[in-house]
């Protein structure tokens, strides 16, 4: 026979969730060569008291990310473009020859590709954040589509994790430069 009290009296109900409550302090500026974002405070709070399997989940972090134009001497060379995607060979519509912001770079990358490499839409960035000692996450369930011959079709994957305790810090390497456009 079946233990009842193993058992839950509500199936899960993805739609019926309590949110998460973030309390979050940051400044920064945004310049036309960099964008600097300093978060003193950031923390992330779920409880969920009343689901069939109460879950209570916690993530604090302090740090900074700093993105901007990229340095004469940056390369990306060992990074290609994807021979599948056509690099868009248009003029900035300001018709200057000066490169564009950096916040505007990111935001619309494809208005600046150009058919040739260059430095002007290349970005550094750099971040780092101390996760805090009280972070934990309970009851992740991850999910993802998956598409496989064998499978006849997509299906959804679904991992469930139990808790999660992780604290530390992370942090870019050094001189990391990336492509808005890749």
């Amino acid at each position: 026979g079946t233990n009842s009290s193993h058992v839950p009296k509500m199936m899960f109900d993805s739609n019926s969730l309590t949110p998460w409550y973030f309390e979050t302090s940051m400044d920064g500026a945004i310049g036309k060569d960099r964008i600097v974002l300093n978060v003193t405070r950031c923390l992330g709070r779920h409880e969920d008291n009343y689901a069939p399997v109460p879950s209570r989940s916690m993530v604090t972090l302090t740090g900074s990310v700093i993105v901007g134009r990229a340095k004469s001497t940056a390369s990306v060379s060992d990074r290609r473009p994807s021979p599948t995607k056509a690099l868009i060979k248009r003029q900035l519509s300001t018709g200057h020859s000066d490169p564009p912001p950096i916040h505007a770079l990111l935001l619309f990358p494809d208005e600046y590709a150009t058919s040739k490499r260059s430095n002007d839409q290349l970005v550094e960035y750099d971040y780092a954040f101390d996760i805090g000692e009280e972070t934990n996450l309970d009851a992740v369930s991850l999910s993802y589509g998956a598409s496989h011959p064998m499978l006849k079709g997509g299906t959804i994957i679904s991992c469930m994790l139990e808790s999660i305790y992780a604290y530390g810090s992370i942090f870019a390497r050094e001189g990391a430069v990336a492509d808005p456009c890749e």
